[in-house]
């Protein structure tokens, strides 16, 4: 076990070195980024307080505690862009050319060499801005110590969570090959995850709970940080990730099935 950890961690830091390299090859592009994503924040942050200067609460949420929500989701969204975005873009590309054969004759998952094969840097700044507001918002709601030691499991959990549901719409690009529609459906599921589950009706929130659960990614653990949420909650949360845990393992190993060479 600790000698495949070791495995994988020297084979990551050949290709953290390797992005860091085309990273700072475009320092515009690099800068630019970083621009666009600190926007982005900004604007997701200015879209609350522009709602609640309509409004005193939302649902059981003053403005500050949806903030806290919206910095939680935004915390997840920064490490995703950083660690994982780039690569459900590659991938259909890697399917379509066949350099997705070369992953599968390393001695290595071919389901890490697939999805952790590019590290993007010009997020990495952006980690100080969105982890910024989840303090700073957390200060403002006034979290016990206990609240504050379990964001760091619960923010990890929520992006394995994540991670999970959106290779599992990936895998469909083994049979769909063309992954842009794929992509695009991945982003809208992915938008709906940095809204809260009680504002959405009551059968829209049935099935992006239950049938396909992005509400639980950020709705989920920032309700136990609230102490909002009931043990059948807990146990919803850890039996939907162990399902699509074993449905991710099922079509992965489906769709290499099904791969079909584009060199062969």
């Amino acid at each position: 076990m600790i000698r495949t950890f070791k495995h994988y961690l020297s084979v990551y830091s050949k290709i953290l070195e390797v992005s860091f390299a085309k990273s700072s090859s475009f320092r515009l592009h690099f800068f630019l980024v970083i621009l666009m994503d600190f926007l982005f924040y900004l604007v997701s942050i200015q879209t609350i307080k522009i709602i609640y200067d309509q409004v005193g609460m939302i649902g059981p949420w003053d403005e500050n505690h949806f903030l806290f929500f919206t910095a939680f989701v935004l915390c997840i969204d920064q490490i995703h862009m950083m660690v994982l975005s780039q690569n459900f873009w590659y991938f259909s590309e890697y399917l379509r050319t066949g350099e997705f054969d070369y992953y599968l004759l390393r001695p290595i998952s071919s389901l890490f060499m697939a999805f952790f094969n590019n590290f993007n840097f010009s997020y990495l700044l952006n980690a100080f801005f969105t982890w910024g507001l989840l303090i700073y918002y957390g200060i403002e709601i006034q979290l016990t110590f206990y609240q504050w030691i379990i964001i760091p499991p619960l923010f990890v959990v929520s992006f394995i969570f994540q991670f999970i549901l959106e290779i599992l719409i990936a895998t469909s690009m083994f049979w769909t090959i063309k992954g842009l529609g794929v992509n695009i459906l991945r982003l809208e599921l992915q938008r709906l995850s940095r809204w809260p589950d009680f504002i959405f009706a009551r059968y829209f929130k049935f099935v992006f709970t239950f049938a396909f659960p992005v509400l639980l990614i950020g709705s989920t653990p920032v309700k136990i940080i609230f102490q909002e949420a009931n043990f059948s909650i807990y146990l919803l949360f850890l039996l939907l990730l162990s399902c699509f845990s074993a449905l991710l393992y099922f079509f992965w190993k489906k769709g290499i099935r099904q791969y079909d060479s584009a060199s062969s």
